[in-house]
């Protein structure tokens, strides 16, 4: 179904849309979205370890790429001069792959061992992988480029 959505989603939202501009809102739970298309971006539900994930397209391609952000509040540190206190917020990004029909979640402590199975046909990538000229960061270029040697 088409519909207007009102913001950003995350997964455990409760989304509110319309199905025209003259439409009273509706209220969904993000469970029940199998995909969103919002502008110029497009967000799937994918199952990963049991649990749903909304996660941004990235890349489409021979492999197609997904990402997911993660927020996590730091420890509270006391604020020089103020007497205030700041609690830093770290953002995780993730990455999902989807090769056919399955899809694997790309850990950052393991993503060269992770990629050399999923690329292993593409021997530049698998070369510069095993010698960590790679960063977790460049996944989208690494995915990119795998794309275009099996293009």
């Amino acid at each position: 179904m088409l519909c207007l959505i009102k913001r950003e989603v995350n997964f455990g939202d409760v989304i509110t849309y319309k199905v025209h501009q003259g439409a009273s809102e509706s209220q969904v739970g993000s469970s029940y979205i199998k995909s969103i298309r919002i502008a110029s971006k497009y967000i799937e539900n994918i199952v990963i370890a049991n649990k749903e994930k909304l996660a941004t397209l990235i890349l489409s391609g021979k492999l197609t790429l997904f990402s997911y952000v993660e927020t996590q509040k730091g420890d509270a540190v006391k604020m020089p001069n103020s007497g205030g206190m700041f609690a830093p917020i770290k953002v995780i990004v993730h990455y999902i792959i989807k090769s056919e029909n399955t899809y694997t979640e790309i850990k950052e402590k393991s993503f060269e061992k992770d990629l050399i199975k999923l690329l292993n046909d593409c021997p530049v990538i698998i070369s510069k992988l095993e010698n960590h000229d790679y960063t977790f960061a460049d996944i989208p270029a690494i995915i990119e480029q795998y794309n275009s040697c099996k293009n």
